[in-house]
């Protein structure tokens, strides 16, 4: 074989490997979900899609001369290398959370709107390196560690940090024991029982504390009115803690990938309660509640209630299981709300809470609510589990909400009081 012949062959097979490297190192990253065991989603459906795409484009190519497929693999690696240098620019703007912590680490500013009564001013909401709502601290060095679950009522999504009630808790306990207390807020907004009792379940640090205080039932009660029990059990891992990296195909890291995908989850569901910083779509919520109210004003509770209450009280006892497992006390706290019947223009007027095809009235969310606070106390009695009843407790007014159930700082404080009594009747108990 000639010199020339020679050149020709290994500049085509150059070129063969040029073209197939990216291909067969993606189709190794893809390979990687099944070797995992991971459900192939819509994202890994989309790169299957370019990559045959790729495989395909590499064959149509190969048919034309070689200053085409120069042209093409010239065009591949600038467009691999764009992407590259685009994807570490976003990760400084949109970097990655830490893997299987409640929230995401960092600190949010705004400023209330007018909206919600009791609330004013500035809005600081921080949350620290292990992905609690709370100070920065060192788990060792705290005498007493509390871990509070929930949902946005847990949260305190619009009170300042030092306001919200798990702060105030914490603050309140070190003043009376006179000792270095830490209370984690790991709340998020929308999640219901099942998110709560993966964190406690699968949440590193659950065990390194001393107990849990849960507050739920509202995203129960509603999940039964959307009907929407099954597909939100399913977002459940994904939810519940930020993502573990390990095993998953590069291409669902992408920063750019993460963002997208937010910004979906926002948009995809009326379930779905996209909140601006400082509280200014309460406005818009209350007039879609009241337009629903005109149309079809619902004044029964919904079949299948009985069997969403079933549920309900598996999934607590299954929360209890979580506690017992990880060895941490665990106490229950009733949901209190503003329902009620004959509520007054003024409270109603606050209200936002609706469905599919109308809004419930203020009185019929009232019995539906007690009926999932009494299921409750109905576990606890059985179980022997500490069970806070806050909604027995708490005044149906605006000294204690800003709207269907969320607490203003008025509020926060009650609770702070209520859940502080709680500790230091048990920890006296104990110390005897």
């Amino acid at each position: 074989m000639s010199m020339p012949e020679n050149r020709s062959n290994a500049k085509e097979m150059a070129f063969v490997f040029m073209l197939t490297a990216p291909a067969v190192i993606h189709t190794v990253a893809f390979s990687s979900v099944a070797m995992n065991g991971l459900e192939i989603g819509r994202m890994d459906a989309a790169f299957l899609v370019l990559l045959v795409g790729y495989l395909c484009a590499c064959i149509i190519v190969c048919r034309g001369t070689p200053r085409t497929v120069g042209r093409f693999l010239l065009l591949t690696y600038a467009s691999l290398c764009t992407a590259g240098l685009a994807e570490t620019a976003m990760s400084f703007v949109f970097p990655p959370p830490p893997e299987s912590v409640p929230i995401p680490p960092g600190v949010r500013k705004s400023v209330a709107a007018d909206t919600m009564p009791g609330i004013s001013g500035p809005i600081v909401y921080s949350v620290n390196e292990i992905g609690l709502r709370g100070p920065q601290t060192t788990l060792a060095n705290t005498s007493l560690r509390i871990l509070c679950v929930g949902g946005s009522t847990t949260e305190c999504l619009y009170v300042t940090d030092e306001k919200s009630w798990p702060w105030m808790l914490q603050d309140k306990l070190a003043a009376s024991l006179s000792e270095n207390v830490f209370v984690g807020n790991a709340g998020k907004s929308g999640q219901f029982t099942r998110h709560h009792t993966y964190q406690i379940r699968n949440y590193p640090l659950t065990s390194e504390f001393d107990w849990v205080v849960v507050l739920c039932g509202i995203n129960d009660t509603g999940g039964f009115l959307w009907n929407a029990y099954a597909e939100r059990s399913l977002a459940v891992p994904q939810q519940a803690l930020t993502q573990s990296f390990e095993g998953v195909p590069y291409y669902r890291r992408l920063s750019a990938v993460r963002f997208i995908k937010r910004w979906y989850e926002t948009q995809s569901s009326e379930q779905v309660v996209v909140q601006d910083p400082g509280g200014l779509w309460y406005s818009e919520k209350r007039k879609v509640r009241q337009a629903k109210l005109a149309r079809n004003t619902i004044t029964e509770i919904p079949e299948g209630c009985e069997d969403a209450l079933d549920r309900y009280r598996v999934d607590l006892f299954d929360m209890i299981a979580a506690c017992r497992e990880r060895g941490v006390k665990l106490v229950l706290m009733t949901q209190p709300t503003l329902y009620k019947h004959n509520l007054s223009p003024e409270l109603d007027r606050l209200l936002w809470a609706y469905s599919f095809d109308g809004a419930y009235t203020p009185g019929i969310l009232s019995e539906l609510m007690d009926k999932y606070n009494q299921t409750m106390r109905e576990v606890c009695e059985d179980e022997d589990v500490d069970l806070i009843d806050l909604a027995a407790i708490l005044p149906q007014d605006t000294t204690v909400f800003y709207d269907d159930c969320h607490f203003n700082i008025s509020g926060c404080e009650k609770i702070a009081s209520v859940v502080l009594d709680f500790f230091e009747s048990r920890l006296k108990q104990r110390a005897r």
